[in-house]
């Protein structure tokens, strides 16, 4: 997410597989610069709606 910016987009693809589930969710932990998460650092979480 660009610096200062409090939102942003992304896609997650989604599996059509004519399964009625309810809305899930999803957590992104944010890595440092070597790749590992960071602990206690941002998590932006998201819904991701059903696919099919």
């Amino acid at each position: 997410m660009p610096k200062g910016k409090l939102s942003a987009q992304a896609s997650l693809p989604t599996v059509k597989d004519r399964v009625t589930k309810p809305a899930e969710s999803v957590r992104f932990q944010l890595p440092n610069d070597n790749g590992d998460p960071q602990p206690g650092g941002p998590a932006p979480t998201g819904t991701v709606l059903d696919g099919s």
